[in-house]
């Protein structure tokens, strides 16, 4: 029987500075296969950029809920964001899943 494609979730952050460490932490379990997040810079004009991580569950199991966390270096600065909430202290940032792009399953 053929498995269907995993089914992405988007967590967009733009940021005006660029990241020079990440770290990603996942509300759910790590499992072989499991869920994954990737980063891409989608647009740089010099004096700042805007990335994308997308959040894939490639497990069997559903995710409930996500969180994209890593930390910018001092004296920098995050532009806007969306389909995420954010914390932040200090220099670190936690993005979350809002209420309606949190859950999917396999």
């Amino acid at each position: 029987m053929r498995r269907p494609a995993p089914r992405p979730l988007l967590a967009a952050v733009s940021a005006l500075a660029a990241i020079t460490a990440t770290t990603l932490v996942m509300a759910t379990p790590a499992q072989a296969a499991g869920p994954t997040a990737t980063f891409v810079r989608t647009a740089d004009w010099g004096t700042g950029w805007e990335g994308r991580y997308t959040i894939t569950n490639g497990g069997p199991a559903t995710i409930t809920g996500w969180q994209v966390v890593f930390s910018l270096p001092a004296g920098t600065t995050l532009g806007s964001y969306w389909d995420a909430t954010l914390s932040s202290a200090g220099q670190r940032h936690t993005f979350t899943n809002r209420s309606w792009n949190g859950t999917t399953s396999r």
